[in-house]
């Protein structure tokens, strides 16, 4: 009798985790997924600033592909910090009479707040 017991306790136990381990298994697709998908926007984010060129100099024209770029991509992130972070940079820049300083510390935020996306677990 207690051999039958254990059976159909372990044939209940096994059957459990043959039927569970797809959705763990998906779940854990999505959750690496969803972080490489975020990584790939921070890196296009920090490839706009690849060529060398002032940020300053790089946003600041009136018809501007780059800001346009940036805040499109800043609405695809999921860290609020990083998106207020582009938005706080945009809004220094996009504007004639741009205060220096006060644009080059908004950069530096939006570099700390994009560059935490690779070492954040999302």
């Amino acid at each position: 009798m207690d051999q039958q017991i254990f059976t159909l306790i372990g044939t209940l136990l096994g059957a459990s985790v043959g039927l569970f381990a797809p959705l763990v298994s998906a779940r854990l697709t999505a959750k690496a997924s969803h972080r490489d998908s975020q990584r790939a926007i921070a890196d296009s984010i920090m490839g706009i600033f690849d060529d060398g060129k002032s940020p300053i100099e790089l946003l600041g024209r009136d018809e501007n592909p780059e800001r346009r770029k940036l805040y499109l991509l800043a609405m695809r992130l999921h860290s609020r910090k990083a998106q207020q972070a582009c938005l706080e940079f945009i809004a220094h820049t996009s504007h004639s009479g741009v205060d220096a300083d006060a644009a080059l510390e908004a950069w530096e935020h939006l570099i700390v707040e994009v560059a935490r996306i690779y070492t954040r677990d999302h």
